[in-house]
């Protein structure tokens, strides 16, 4: 409802009540959001930022550069501290990291807390966080998992393009966070500068959508930064308090993403150094690209491009490593079809694929199985399309599946290697 006719509707409201000596609860719109937004109990409220602008500009700067960008966002610390009090993970929730042998002597993977990453943070003894700081002994690790997929919303909005960020904590099970119990929760909106169409191939125009992406997070976090140097007291799922210490752990996006969080050139490995056309040779990290400041040697031999960020949003941030942090998108690289690419090219890829779209456009109805009767050539993807499509994989991508699975140059391999 617009704020007019909420106007209309207090309006109304009050002259209904004028009658018997009494006046409506609100007598604005203004009035009616101000007394919701100081409600202290509820989710973390959402703030507004404005990306400023330069004063000195001139009549022949481009038009994006003149605007003002909203940022809506709710604080991270606010966030965080209300997941971690929620008694509804108590027995979902892993309070320090540990390592998990199975029945045959073998270390088994499963949650967050049982990885190597986590067991290096805080429990070894060479920890960066306790040889920085000894008096963070015995703090709660707190690691923290942010991803971030741009989406358009078709239904009554008239394709309106959104790019939200979503933030969850390596503590909780990994089936809490599938469980649709706020375990993962959207804290930023970011700003979509939109541009004329001549400006669409303006390499500066690209290059500041990317910076203002970093810009963002990097403001965004900074309620959360002193909490990763120095203890904070939090109550926990238990409803015990705890000291805990943050730390950035993964940061979860398909390869674009990638290519924006990295800074890197589009085609390069998005966590290495590897040529694109030889990623079985031995890499370097990316994080070596800090040493260099030829531009040109880093676009050629790094994969590095200086232009979108000479260094990304974890450089203000203590520990953080964005090409430890980055994490594929299983969706998007893998299960959409990116594995066809990496293998056969991008002409036969395309050719598999139709031929694939043509097998699941001719599945005749059954009960349990959805029709797809353009196939899986469609924008927007949901996890219920996704799942949907899997049944049909199974059957009419069986021989492609074993070509590229099951040869000796794996196609997954390489897979992995991109991300």
């Amino acid at each position: 409802m617009s704020m007019e006719n909420i106007n209309e509707l207090c309006a109304i409201h009050d002259g209904l009540l004028q009658g018997h000596g009494d006046v409506g609860p609100f007598a604005s719109a203004a009035q009616m959001y101000e007394t919701i937004d100081s409600i202290q109990h509820g989710d973390a409220p959402w703030n507004h930022l404005k990306a400023s602008v330069p004063h000195d500009l001139d009549k022949e700067t481009p038009s994006w550069k003149k605007k003002e960008y909203d940022i809506w966002y709710r604080d991270p610390d606010t966030v965080l501290k209300l997941m971690l009090q929620n008694s509804d993970f108590e027995g979902k929730f892993d309070y320090a990291p540990y390592v998990e042998v199975g029945m045959g002597g073998e270390r088994e993977w499963s949650d967050v807390m049982s990885g190597n990453y986590a067991w290096r943070q805080s429990l070894s003894p060479q920890s960066q966080i306790y040889t920085d700081d000894p008096s963070t002994a015995g703090a709660m690790y707190c690691p923290i998992i942010c991803g971030t997929d741009k989406t358009t919303v078709s239904v009554a909005t008239g394709h309106v393009e959104y790019h939200p960020d979503y933030i969850s904590i390596g503590n909780l099970h990994n089936n809490v966070r599938r469980a649709h119990r706020n375990g993962v929760v959207p804290f930023v909106f970011f700003p979509i500068p939109k541009n004329d169409r001549k400006d669409d191939k303006d390499g500066d125009f690209r290059a500041f959508k990317k910076q203002l992406f970093h810009q963002t997070l990097s403001a965004v976090f900074q309620s959360i930064q002193p909490a990763m140097t120095s203890p904070v007291v939090r109550q926990c799922p238990d409803s015990h308090f705890r000291r805990v210490i943050y730390d950035f752990a993964a940061f979860i996006g398909d390869y674009p993403e990638q290519v924006v969080l990295a800074g890197i050139v589009q085609g390069w490995c998005a966590k290495c150094t590897a040529l694109p056309d030889n990623l079985d040779a031995v890499p370097h990290a990316l994080s070596l690209h800090t040493f260099h400041d030829d531009t040109v040697k880093l676009w050629d031999e790094y994969g590095i491009d200086h232009k979108i960020v000479y260094q990304p949003f974890t450089s203000d941030f203590p520990r953080a490593d964005i090409y430890a942090m980055l994490s594929p998108d299983l969706l998007h690289q893998v299960i959409k079809g990116e594995y066809l690419e990496i293998k056969e090219g991008k002409a036969k890829a395309a050719s598999i694929m139709d031929d694939i779209d043509r097998r699941i456009a001719a599945a005749p109805a059954f009960p349990g199985l959805r029709r797809f009767p353009e196939g899986r050539c469609f924008k927007q993807w949901t996890g219920d399309d996704s799942k949907a499509l899997m049944k049909h994989n199974e059957f009419y991508e069986y021989d492609y599946v074993i070509n590229i699975f099951y040869t000796p140059t794996c196609g997954l391999q390489n897979a992995c290697k991109m991300t």
